[in-house]
């Protein structure tokens, strides 16, 4: 004997599909099972923690950046920088290298190359003191706190 499992949503099923020994009800669309995903944790909490540390230091940042707009300084604003193609800000004048790098803002891939932009991208026109793993990862949470 199978076991019928019962699903969240009965008006918006159309079947069911066997695992193991267990009667699943299938979802009418992908669209649907994403909410329902969504309702039951989606994308975690951000460390508020590691968000108050890198507030601190994105200070360090405003000198050249701006972090809650999206107006230019002397670098592109980091408002919104999570999942931009690296030198696609419209308007700033990137380096080639940073152009030309294929790079988008991952939150990892933004971490490793505030530690050390040259490293990452050499010919980039960011100049940074070196940070530590722990204060690079801080400061992208709390860009990431800001979208």
């Amino acid at each position: 004997m199978h076991t019928v499992v019962p699903a969240p949503c009965d008006g918006l099923l159309t079947g069911y599909f066997y695992l193991g020994q267990t009667v699943v009800r299938k979802f009418l669309a992908f669209g649907t099972l994403g909410l329902a995903l969504a309702a039951c944790g989606g994308e975690p909490e951000p460390d508020r923690q590691a968000v108050a540390r890198g507030e601190k230091l994105a200070v360090n940042c405003s000198p050249c950046h701006s972090l809650k707009s999206r107006s230019e300084g002397i670098g592109p604003p980091l408002l919104g920088v999570i999942g931009r193609k690296a030198g696609g800000y419209p308007g700033y004048d990137y380096s080639p290298a940073l152009k030309a790098s294929g790079i988008s803002w991952a939150p990892e891939q933004l971490a490793s190359f505030i530690q050390n932009p040259v490293g990452v991208v050499p010919g980039t026109k960011m100049a940074l003191s070196p940070l530590s793993p722990q204060e690079a990862s801080d400061i992208v949470a709390y860009l990431r706190s800001l979208d």
